[in-house]
C-alpha cells in the first residue's frame, strides 16, 4: 500500500510539471530554431522554479513521512482538481518575483477655456475676505451694549414722512432634525404641535406672518395632516402669510458637507415643495440662521436654484463690526472665480450675537429680551438680565414702543437702506397656541402705535421675501434675481473659522466625530451610483417594455437613501454635534439608507446586464458587509474550490474610463482571473492577517486578498472571471517584517521575513517612496520619471485640551492647551507587501494603523501615494489626534489652500495675531501647498480640520476624544469615540510652467488630481454574480468618454408630480472643474474639449425626446438646450437638463 502510493505521489508530481510545463509556455510559438531556444530556455527556468517551490516539495515530503508512520492521508488527495494538506492549499504559480509592468502614462493638453480661471488675474471685488483677515486687528474690544460692536449713535432726522423707517418683524420657529432629541422625538415633542399652530394661529391673526425652512419636518407633518390644513397651508402661502424659505431638507452644514449632497437635499426639498404645494410655495430667499459659519459653495447653489436672496448669522464677530462700520452687512457675494458678476446673489449677514429674540431687535441684548413676550412673567423663560418683560398695555405702550423703536432706529444704521429684518424666534418656538397670541396681540399693540405716532416709521409682521423686496426697491432694484446688485458691494469668499466670542473658534467641529464623517461619504457615494444606475434601468425598461423591473418600489428605496444622506447634512448631523444618541438614530438610518441604495444597484444591474426572464429575484451578492451602524465595513469572502468560477460585474459611475484595481477576497489560491472576452488579466495575491489583539503577524488560509486590473467604459460595467486554478495564476505577494522582536512569523505560502535595515523603499514604475523603519513613516517621494526627490514626512501628533474654566475643546470648540506633540512611534511593527500590482506598508503605532501604498497601473493613481489610518484613540482623554506632512516647500507666510466643500479651492494664511484654532478651516476634499516648481496635495475621502502651522507643514486633524461640554447647548462630553477610518491620496507634482497661485485667493486643483479625488469618494462598485446569466457582459451605455474638465454630479430620476412614480425623464446636473494648467494632466483616459457635452448623442441605446435646461433642483425651465443638445458649460459652473427618454 506504502510504495503504491509514493508511486502515485511522484506520478502526480510528474503530472504537475508537464501541466505547469505547457501552462506557462509562451502564448504565441512559432517553428523556427530561435523559438525552439526559447521553449529549452523556459524548461529550464520552470524546472528551477519548481525545484524552488518549498510549498509543493515540503507539503508532498509530510504526506510521505505520514504514510510510513501508517497514517492516512486526507481525503481530497486523491481529488484531480488539487492536492491539500490540512486545508492549505498547494500554491504552483509565478511567485512575488514577478516584476512591475512598466507603463507610458499618457499627458494631456487642458482646452483653453479650462485653463482660463486659473491663468486670469486676480478678481477684484469690493469684499476679498483674505484681505478682510489680513486687515482687521481682532482685537475683543467692550462695545458697552453691543459688547462685540460699539456705541451706536443716530439722528431722528434720518427718517421723514417722506422715507420713514420701514421695520419687518419675522416670526420663525427654527427646528433642528437632531440636536439633543432625535428627528422623531423633536417631532412629537414640540414641531407637530408648531405647525398645527401655524395652520390655526396665521388664520386667526388677520397680520400675523410666518416662515419656515426645515422641509424634513414639513413633509413629515403633512403626510398626517388633513386636507382642511392642506388647504389652509396653501391659502397662507398664496397670500403672502406663510414663506417657505430654502426650501432644503434639512439646514445644511456649510463646513463639512460635500457640494454634491448639499445639492441633493436641495433637491430633495424642492421636489416636494413642488410636488405638494406647488409653484406658489416656490422658495425665494434662503435663511441661514444657525451653521456655524457659512460658505460661498451655498451661496452659489441657491443663486443657481433659482432663489433671489440669502441671509446668515454665524459669522465671527470681528468680522460683523468690521462690516457694520462699513456698512457691508448687505452685499452682493459672488464667487472668486466672477469677474463679472454672475453668480452674484444679495445676502444679508445679521450683525449681532445670535438669532434669538434678546440679539435682534437692536443693538442692546437686556431691551430686546423685554420684548420677548414668551418670556412673560409665569412661564418657564425668563431674561438673563433681570428685567423681565411686560404685556403692552395703554398705559406702557408709548414708553415700550418708542423704547423698541430705538432699538430699530440704532440696527437700521448698520444698512445702507431704511428697511430694518428683525426676527422674533427661535429653536421650537411657537409650539404653544398661548405664543402666538402673546407675540401677535402685545406686537400689533407696539406696531399700531408706533404706525400712529408721529415717529416716521412703518412696523409691521413680514416673511423674508417681502423684506428683500422692499430693500430692493428703496435700492432701486427690481423683484428679480436677474437685476443688477450694483447698490450693494461686491464679496468673495466664505466666512470661516467662526468665533462667538473671545477666542471660542468653532473649528472643532470640523472633525468631530470622523467615523459619521466617513460614512457620510459611503452613503453620498452609493446613492449617486444608485440614481445613475437606476435612471439609465428605468430608460432601458421603457424602451424595452419590461414589466419585471420593480421601478416604483426601487424609487422609494432611493427616496429613503436620500431623505436619509439629507437629514445627516443637518448642522448638528455631519458636524459630530448631536447627543450620542442621536447620532446613533443617524448612523442607523444612513446604514438603512445605504443598504436600500445597494438593493436598487443590484436591481438595476441585473436589469441592465443580466437575464432578466430566467433570474431570480436577486442576481447579485454584495461585496461589502456592515450590520451595525457604528461598525467598519467588511469584505465578504467568496467560496471557491479548486476548478469553480465566480463572476464579478464591475460597476463603473463615473463618466470616464477608468483603469485602476479591484480587491476582494477569496477563500482559496491559486486564482486566475479573465476579462469579459476570456483574456488573463493581470492581478496579485496578498495575505490577510489575524490582526486580532496584538497579533498582526499570522497569515490565514482560509482567505486571501485578489487584487486585479480592470478597465470599465464610462458608466459602464464589465463582467469579470475570477477562477480557482493553477492556469495563468496570480503572482503571490511578498511578505517582510521590521521590528519583529521576539516573534518570528512563518508561512509556507507568502514566506516573510525580518528584516532589520534603516530605512526602505516601495515604488512603482511612477514614483519611489522611502519609509523609516524605526517609524514606519513616510519619508519621501521621488518622481522615478524625472528623478527628483522630495521631503514629505509625515508622522502623528496630538492636541490637548484647555483646562480653563469655561474655555476648554468640545464638540463645537477647539481650544488646545498649546502647541502639537509628537505621538511617540519608535520601532512599531511595521509589515510590507510588495507585489506586481502594488507595495504597501502597514505601520502599527499606539494609536493609529497606518498603511501607505503605491500600485502600479496605467492610470493616475499610480503617481502618488495612498493613505490609510485607522484611529483608535478611545483610551485617551482630552487629546486631539492630527496627521502632519512636513515638507520641503517653502510655503511663505505659511500660505495654503483649503477646499470648500469640494467646490472651489480658497487660499489660507496661518494668521499670527489669531490662536492656532483660529487657523483651522474646514477641508472636505483637499488641501496643498505650492511653490514656484512644485505642488503637494493632500485628497481626503472625508471631511476633517486642517491647518498650516509651520512652513512647510499641513496638518489634517483625525479623531478627538474630549471629556468636557464646551457650554454650547450639548450638554455632554465627546466619548463615543470608535475605531475610525481615514482616507487620502497624497500627490506630488511638478509645475511645468514658471511662477505660482499665491498671489490670488483662489486656487485650481491639476486635472489630475480632480479626477483622482473623483475616483477616491466614488469607487467601483464589485457586484459578485450568485445566480442566473450574465447577458451583457461589457455594458457600455455612453457614445463616448465625457471631456475631462466634465463631471458627472448625478443623473437623477425625477418622479411624475401626476402619477407619483418614477418617470421616463431624470435630472443631469453637469460641473465644470477648472484646473491649473501649469501641473501636467497626466495619466487619463480622457481629453478636454472647453466643457463641451453632446447630450443628445450621449446614450448608445437610448434616444432622448427633449433636452430642458432646469434650475439645478428642478424646480423651473430656463428653456430647451440649443443645438439638439450641444451644450457648452462654462469653467466652474454647474448646469442642469432635464432629459425624457423616448
Amino acid at each position: 500500500m506504502l510504495k503504491k502510493r509514493r508511486v502515485y505521489i511522484f506520478g502526480l508530481i510528474s503530472l504537475i510539471c508537464i501541466i505547469y510545463f505547457f501552462v506557462s509556455r509562451p502564448e504565441a510559438e512559432s517553428e523556427d530554431n530561435e523559438a525552439h531556444t526559447a521553449l529549452i530556455k523556459r524548461a529550464a527556468k520552470i524546472k528551477a522554479q519548481l525545484d524552488n517551490s518549498e510549498a509543493v516539495i515540503n507539503k508532498i515530503k509530510h504526506q510521505i513521512q505520514q504514510l510510513e508512520k501508517g497514517q492516512d492521508l486526507p481525503s481530497d488527495l486523491d481529488n484531480e482538481q488539487g492536492v491539500h494538506v490540512d486545508n492549505h492549499p498547494i500554491v504552483i504559480s509565478r511567485r512575488g518575483q514577478a516584476s512591475q509592468v512598466s507603463y507610458s502614462l499618457s499627458v494631456i493638453s487642458p482646452s483653453d477655456l479650462v485653463c482660463l480661471p486659473a491663468d486670469a488675474p486676480r478678481t477684484e471685488q469690493d469684499v476679498q475676505m483674505y484681505d478682510v483677515l489680513n486687515t482687521i486687528s481682532f482685537a475683543d474690544v467692550d462695545g458697552g451694549v453691543w459688547k462685540q460692536g460699539y456705541d451706536i449713535q443716530y439722528r431722528d432726522s434720518l427718517w421723514s414722512k417722506e422715507k420713514p423707517l420701514k421695520v419687518f418683524v419675522i416670526p420663525h420657529s427654527h427646528n433642528d432634525p437632531g440636536w439633543i432629541k432625535t428627528f422623531d422625538g423633536y417631532y412629537s415633542a414640540q414641531v407637530k404641535k408648531i405647525l398645527d399652530n401655524m395652520v390655526v394661529k396665521l388664520g386667526e391673526h388677520e397680520k400675523m406672518k410666518f416662515i419656515y425652512a426645515e422641509i424634513s419636518f414639513f413633509s413629515k407633518w403633512w403626510s398626517t395632516a388633513t386636507n382642511s390644513q392642506k388647504e389652509s397651508v396653501k391659502r397662507h402661502i398664496e397670500d403672502g402669510k406663510l414663506e417657505l424659505v430654502t426650501g432644503g431638507w434639512v439646514m445644511p452644514d456649510e463646513a463639512s458637507s460635500h457640494y454634491w449632497a448639499m445639492i441633493d437635499q436641495l433637491i430633495e426639498g424642492h421636489a416636494w415643495v413642488k410636488e405638494n404645494i406647488g409653484m406658489t410655495g416656490r422658495p425665494l430667499s434662503g435663511w441661514s440662521i444657525d451653521p456655524f459659519g457659512h460658505s460661498s459653495t451655498m451661496a452659489y447653489i441657491l443663486k443657481e436654484a433659482g432663489l433671489q436672496n440669502m441671509l446668515i448669522q454665524r459669522v465671527h464677530y470681528s468680522i460683523k463690526k468690521h462690516f457694520a462700520q462699513n456698512k457691508y452687512l448687505e452685499f452682493n457675494w459672488r464667487q472668486i472665480w466672477d469677474g463679472e458678476g454672475d453668480t452674484g446673489i444679495l445676502c444679508h449677514m445679521m450683525p449681532f450675537y445670535s438669532y434669538d429674540v434678546p440679539h435682534t431687535c437692536g443693538p442692546d441684548p437686556k431691551i430686546c429680551c423685554q420684548f420677548d413676550f414668551q418670556r412673560l412673567p409665569g412661564g418657564k423663560l425668563h431674561c438673563p438680565w433681570k428685567k423681565e418683560p411686560e404685556a403692552i398695555t395703554e398705559v406702557n405702550v408709548k414708553e415700550k414702543a418708542f423704547t423698541l423703536l430705538d432699538q430699530y432706529r440704532k440696527k437700521s444704521t448698520l444698512f445702507k437702506s431704511n428697511v430694518v429684518l428683525v426676527p422674533l424666534g427661535d429653536d421650537f418656538r411657537y409650539d404653544s397656541a398661548a405664543e402666538w397670541d402673546k407675540q401677535y396681540t402685545n406686537y400689533q399693540k407696539l406696531f399700531d402705535y408706533m404706525n400712529e405716532a408721529d415717529w416716521n416709521v412703518q412696523a409691521q409682521f413680514g416673511t423674508l421675501s417681502d423684506y428683500f423686496n422692499e430693500v430692493r426697491a428703496e435700492m432701486g432694484q427690481p423683484e428679480s434675481s436677474e437685476a443688477s446688485l450694483d447698490g450693494f458691494p461686491s464679496l468673495s469668499g466664505d466666512f470661516f473659522a467662526y468665533a462667538d466670542r473671545i477666542d471660542h473658534y468653532w473649528s472643532g467641529y470640523f472633525t468631530s466625530r470622523p467615523f459619521y464623517k466617513h460614512w457620510d461619504r459611503h452613503l453620498e457615494s452609493t446613492l449617486r451610483s444608485a440614481e445613475i444606475i437606476f435612471s439609465l434601468a428605468q430608460a432601458k425598461s421603457l424602451t424595452d417594455g419590461s414589466s419585471s423591473f420593480q421601478a416604483s418600489s426601487l424609487y422609494d428605496k432611493l427616496s429613503y437613501a436620500r431623505q436619509s444622506l439629507g437629514l445627516f447634512q443637518h448642522h448638528d448631523g455631519i458636524t459630530g454635534t448631536a447627543k450620542a444618541a442621536v447620532v446613533v438614530d443617524y448612523g442607523n438610518r444612513m446604514l438603512r439608507g445605504w443598504k436600500s441604495a445597494y438593493e436598487v444597484i443590484r436591481a438595476s444591474a441585473q436589469l441592465l446586464v443580466g437575464n432578466v426572464v430566467s433570474a431570480p429575484l436577486e442576481m447579485f451578492d454584495v461585496d461589502w458587509l456592515k450590520d451595525e451602524q457604528d461598525a467598519l465595513e467588511i469584505r465578504s469572502v467568496q467560496e471557491l474550490k479548486q476548478g469553480e468560477k465566480e463572476k464579478f460585474v464591475i460597476y463603473n459611475s463615473s463618466p470616464h474610463e477608468r483603469e485602476e484595481l479591484v480587491r476582494v477576497w477569496v477563500s482559496t489560491i491559486p486564482i486566475s482571473v479573465y476579462d469579459s472576452e476570456s483574456r488573463h488579466v493581470i492581478c496579485q495575491i496578498s495575505p490577510i492577517f489575524t490582526d486580532h489583539f496584538d497579533d498582526h503577524t499570522s497569515i490565514l488560509h482560509n482567505k486571501f486578498k485578489l487584487s486585479f486590473l480592470v478597465k470599465l467604459p464610462p458608466l459602464g460595467m464589465v463582467t469579470y472571471t475570477i477562477e480557482a486554478s493553477e492556469t495563468q495564476p496570480c503572482t503571490i505577494s511578498r511578505v517582510s517584517f521590521y521590528n519583529l522582536g521576539s516573534r518570528s512569523p512563518s508561512d509556507e505560502i507568502f514566506k516573510p521575513e525580518g528584516k532589520k535595515d534603516t530605512e526602505f523603499t516601495i515604488h512603482n514604475d511612477q514614483v519611489e517612496v522611502t519609509m523609516s523603519a524605526a517609524s514606519g513613516m513616510m519619508q519621501s517621494v521621488k518622481n522615478k520619471k524625472t528623478g527628483k526627490v522630495n521631503r514629505v514626512e509625515m508622522n502623528f501628533v496630538k492636541y490637548g485640551s484647555s483646562k480653563r474654566s469655561d474655555h476648554s475643546s468640545g464638540a463645537y470648540l477647539f481650544i488646545p492647551s498649546g502647541a502639537s506633540q509628537d505621538v511617540a512611534s519608535e520601532n512599531p511593527l511595521i509589515r510590507v507587501v510588495t507585489g506586481n500590482l502594488f507595495h504597501e506598508v502597514m505601520s502599527f503605532t499606539s494609536l493609529v494603523e497606518h498603511l501607505v501604498r503605491v500600485v502600479n497601473i496605467p492610470g493616475p493613481e499610480s503617481l502618488g501615494v495612498e493613505v490609510v489610518n485607522i484611529d483608535s484613540i478611545m483610551k485617551l482623554e482630552n487629546t486631539e489626534l492630527a496627521m502632519q506632512l512636513s515638507t520641503d516647500i517653502g510655503n511663505d507666510d505659511r500660505i495654503f489652500f483649503s477646499d470648500m466643500n469640494g467646490f472651489t479651492m480658497h487660499k489660507r494664511k496661518y494668521q499670527e495675531k489669531l490662536h492656532l484654532q483660529g487657523n483651522v478651516y474646514p477641508m472636505t476634499s483637499m488641501s496643498y501647498i505650492e511653490n514656484s516648481k512644485t505642488r503637494i496635495s493632500i485628497l481626503a475621502a472625508q471631511s476633517a480640520g486642517v491647518l498650516s502651522p509651520f512652513k512647510g507643514e499641513l496638518q489634517v486633524i483625525l479623531d478627538r476624544r474630549l471629556s468636557q461640554d464646551d457650554n454650547r447647548g450639548l450638554g455632554e462630553p465627546l466619548k463615543d469615540n470608535k475605531r475610525t477610518e481615514s482616507k487620502f491620496f497624497i500627490l506630488v507634482e511638478e509645475k511645468t510652467a514658471a511662477g505660482d497661485n499665491r498671489d490670488k485667493t483662489i486656487g485650481y486643483p491639476s486635472m489630475t488630481a480632480n479626477i483622482l479625488h473623483h475616483h477616491l469618494i466614488s469607487p467601483l462598485i464589485a457586484l459578485p454574480v450568485k445566480a442566473g446569466e450574465i447577458n451583457h457582459p461589457y455594458y457600455e451605455p455612453l457614445s463616448r468618454s465625457w471631456p475631462c474638465e466634465l463631471n458627472l454630479i448625478n443623473l437623477r430620476s425625477i418622479k411624475d408630480t401626476e402619477s407619483g412614480e418614477a418617470r421616463t425623464s431624470s435630472l443631469l446636473l453637469v460641473h465644470h472643474q477648472s484646473t491649473d494648467c501649469s501641473l501636467p494632466a497626466k495619466g487619463l483616459s480622457c481629453t478636454s474639449n472647453n466643457g463641451r457635452l453632446d447630450i443628445g448623442d450621449m446614450f448608445r441605446h437610448q434616444s432622448l425626446t427633449s433636452i430642458e435646461k432646469r434650475t439645478i433642483t428642478d424646480f423651473e425651465s430656463l428653456g430647451d438646450a440649443e443645438h439638439s443638445g450641444k451644450v457648452t458649460v462654462k469653467p466652474m459652473n454647474i448646469m442642469a437638463y432635464k432629459l425624457t427618454v423616448q
